[in-house]
């Protein structure tokens, strides 16, 4: 059976896409995460009892900023690059996938997550680019839950047949 060469063009064209956006998508999740993870872990360490929390907030947003936002993106990077390379199924993704990085961008600029907010905010403080790796993180997110529930789908399914 001969193998047809646009076909195959357009699969690979497919799976390097999809590596790309795997690897904005998580250099933007670990931003977004390093900067989460900066604010939770220092939140109390530096506030004093019966202080107002706003007083150190600004220090902490810098400080996860400067700090916690190039860290997460660079364990992003790095762990997305890693995982690109090592790829035991080297294919298209599929719908499922699809419709989970769906559902992420739109759960990021819905109103009952309250998070369209969020993302005005961003956009208020920190222009387009903070709002946009906000919404590349929740579709990120949104297709690594998917991808994470069809595993285990698969995985159910396989040992209740065996």
């Amino acid at each position: 059976m001969p193998v047809n060469c646009s076909t195959w063009r357009k699969k690979q064209l497919v799976w390097i896409l999809q590596n790309i956006l795997f690897v904005v998508g998580s250099t933007a999740l670990g931003m977004l995460l390093g900067v989460i993870m900066w604010w939770v872990m220092f939140e109390n360490f530096l506030m004093n009892p019966g202080e107002e929390p706003m007083g150190r907030g600004f220090g902490l947003l810098l400080g996860g900023l400067l700090f916690g936002a190039p860290l997460g993106a660079v364990v992003g990077l790095i762990g997305s690059i890693y995982c690109v390379f090592r790829q035991y199924q080297r294919g298209t993704w599929c719908g499922v996938v699809w419709w989970g990085i769906l559902f992420g961008l739109l759960m990021s600029i819905s109103d009952p997550m309250q998070s369209i907010h969020i993302v005005r905010n961003l956009s208020q403080a920190y222009g387009w680019e903070g709002a946009t790796c906000f919404t590349m993180a929740c579709g990120t997110a949104g297709g690594m839950l998917a991808s994470m529930g069809l595993a285990i789908y698969r995985f159910a399914k396989k040992a209740r047949t065996h």
